[in-house]
């Protein structure tokens, strides 16, 4: 037996020798180690609160905080890899005076069996800069159509300001914050919750996930009215010069406006009143235009319903030169009244019909009818002609006055000057009996 297994020992150990390095062989043409790259894998940062302690932040740059990783290992230990077993991290305590952070990675499966395990990125490039920080006031924004007839009211968030923090440079460019509310199909008052998004100066949105911000939703309050046409009128002060009136023409542009509002005060409402203090006519010699702005006119709760009408009225009112010309006034329309009892009152006077002037712009005038006009004569204020005691009886003179003749004549017509026509007061005891 012995010689059996000593026999050809040189042959049987490089027989066994070559055995084995074909067995080697075979197992590494069917396993051989390879290398295999893994994309887009993810560097988490830690210990970044090292730098937000010293109220800074920071920007990763250059897209580093994705990279590739080179795993080696034996085929069949590298088909049981995913990138999900790869750990990459960059410790901000690292940092370089170049703003760098080394990249470490480790695989947390099958470490023990890979032959290696390297990132192509070596270092974290980081822009480390001042944390900002600013109070933004918060608004709200609309879309959308609202029912026939309707417009919007008051809209209003909950909160009106918010905080926010973040890199200086970007906090510092941020203008505005605003919650939108969709009004679409709405017809009546509504109360919901709307998210706050942050502007630029360029009115484009922040999506920095390094802004922090205090309100990241509102409760926003719309009131919804209704709005109806009513008119526009105007009063005025004041006098034109002297010899020129009004025509009564006002005419306001435009004539009807639009006005929202709900409740009893705007169903109630039907013109809009400019007062006389805001259109002056004093010392006009023409036609005069104002403008005024009927917003401070409005009813409380109740405003403009065209968001394109600025609310300025054009007021125009149209002024006269005034005419002279003469009528005559039938006698018949003249009477004289407070005659003290048991006295008559005659007027002496020729014809049929006492001439006078009157005043007034055209238009009065030939609408101004002589048959109209009626003239009054105040017994109690007559002057007397011939003074004497004995035609005296308690105040009464007796005989020949002077009376001041008081004319009622239509409207936008004035009486010129003073008339004066002779009334003698005869005793009823004086006159003759009637035959």
């Amino acid at each position: 037996m012995k010689k059996l297994l000593t026999d050809n020992i040189g042959l049987k150990i490089l027989a066994l020798l070559t055995a084995m390095i074909v067995w080697l062989v075979v197992v590494n043409v069917d396993d051989p180690v390879v290398e295999k790259r893994f994309s887009g894998v993810p560097v988490e940062v830690i210990n970044d609160d090292a730098i937000l302690r010293q109220n800074k932040t920071y920007e990763i740059l250059d897209g580093s905080d994705s990279i590739t990783v080179i795993v080696k290992g034996k085929r069949s230990i590298l088909d049981q890899m995913s990138r999900d077993y790869i750990k990459a991290t960059a410790d901000i305590k690292n940092l370089s005076i170049m703003d760098t952070v080394p990249i470490e990675v480790r695989s947390t499966r099958l470490s023990d069996r890979l032959e290696s395990i390297v990132s192509t990125t070596k270092n974290l490039k980081v822009y480390i800069e001042n944390m900002g920080r600013k109070q933004v006031e918060i608004t709200v924004s609309t879309t959308g159509e609202l029912n026939a007839g309707c417009v919007l009211g008051t809209v209003k968030p909950d909160v009106n300001i918010l905080s926010v923090s973040g890199p200086e440079s970007i906090v510092n460019d941020i203008t505005s914050a605003r919650a939108e509310l969709d009004v679409t199909g709405l017809g009546r008052d509504v109360s919901t919750t709307s998210t706050v998004h942050l502007y630029d100066a360029n009115g484009s949105l922040v999506t920095d996930p390094r802004v922090k911000s205090t309100v990241s939703t509102v409760h926003v309050d719309a009131q919804i009215l209704e709005t109806k046409e009513v008119e526009v009128s105007a009063i005025t002060s004041g006098n034109p010069a002297e010899g020129y009136a009004l025509n009564g023409t006002v005419t306001c542009s435009p004539s009807k406006v639009l006005v929202a509002g709900k409740g009893s005060a705007y169903q109630e409402l039907t013109r809009i009143v400019i007062p006389e203090s805001a259109v002056s006519v004093a010392g006009a010699m023409g036609d005069i235009t104002q403008i005024v702005n009927i917003s401070s006119y409005l009813p409380d709760g109740i405003r403009l319903g065209d968001p394109d009408f600025d609310g300025n009225i054009e007021v125009d009112v149209q002024v006269e030169q005034m005419m002279t010309i003469e009528v005559e006034v039938p006698i018949t329309n003249i009477s004289v009244i407070n005659v003290p009892a048991g006295y008559t009152a005659q007027l002496v006077d020729i014809g049929p019909t006492k001439r006078i002037e009157i005043q007034g712009i055209a238009t009065a005038l030939v609408q101004a009818d002589p048959n109209q006009i009626r003239g009054t004569i105040d017994a109690a204020a007559l002057s007397p002609r011939i003074t004497d005691a004995d035609d005296q009886q308690e105040g009464v003179h007796q005989g020949s006055n002077d009376g001041l003749v008081t004319f009622t004549v239509p409207t936008g017509v004035n009486a010129v000057g003073q008339v004066y026509m002779e009334v003698i007061l005869i005793p009823a005891a004086d006159q003759a009996p009637a035959e």
